[in-house]
């Protein structure tokens, strides 16, 4: 994902750990015996799970884009839980201008979970190291072709003579917040499904993103 993703990988600052989330029960069932058809978890089994997925986002400017995310979760049934976890966002243009717009974000996040026999839900909030690129202004002499919705032009001219404007990274703070649910296939493999956002002063991104999750999960 081009720069964006570039600048996300390389990223080595510090993150400052926030309780920025005391969420309530999401509602476990309690423990529950054989004898009586039970079908939770035990709560006190320490959990540890890194899951990463595809999805699309959009960000502040109204732009629709597609998201890559990947995380690592450890807790201990329905305690707090820590999660660190990383996204790319960037706008789908095959065509131009360039550079694509997009944000990164790198953040720890604290919350609270719970998880039955075949799945499990959480909820999180944190701070995170965010950075990324807009566009400033026209470089003169490259192509408008595909700012028009001109399709034709875009196939013979905009894929190699797009319009090209001046990249304006920046770098900031956010929060992070994020809302998960997955199913678990067996003890180490399932499927997760998560909504979050990343609100900072630059370009706030939200998204949804879907993927597979492994590690030790019930």
């Amino acid at each position: 994902m081009r720069r964006a993703a570039r600048i996300g990988a390389t990223a080595g600052a510090a993150i400052v750990m926030a309780a920025a989330v005391g969420w309530a029960d999401l509602g476990a069932q309690p423990l529950s015996s054989a004898n009586d058809g039970g079908v939770t978890a035990d709560s006190g089994r320490r959990v540890v799970r890194f899951g990463f997925g595809l999805g699309g986002g959009t960000m502040g400017n109204g732009t629709d884009a597609i998201l890559a995310r990947a995380a690592l979760t450890w807790g201990q049934g329905r305690s707090g839980s820590i999660t660190i976890r990383t996204a790319v966002v960037e706008e789908f243009n095959l065509f131009g201008p360039s550079p694509a717009e997009g944000v990164w974000d790198l953040g720890a996040l604290y919350g609270r979970q719970t998880r039955g026999k075949w799945g499990y839900a959480s909820a999180a909030a944190g701070v995170a190291l965010v950075g990324g690129m807009r566009r400033g202004d026209r470089i003169p002499g490259t192509s408008p072709a595909c700012e028009s919705y001109d399709v034709l032009g875009c196939l013979l001219v905009g894929m190699f003579t797009s319009a090209r404007y001046e990249e304006k990274p920046f770098h900031t703070v956010g929060i992070p917040v994020e809302l998960e649910a997955g199913f678990t296939f067996t003890r180490v493999l399932g499927l997760s499904a998560s909504a979050w956002a990343n609100l900072n002063p630059e370009r706030t991104v939200t998204g949804l993103s879907v993927g597979l999750v492994l590690g030790r999960l019930r």
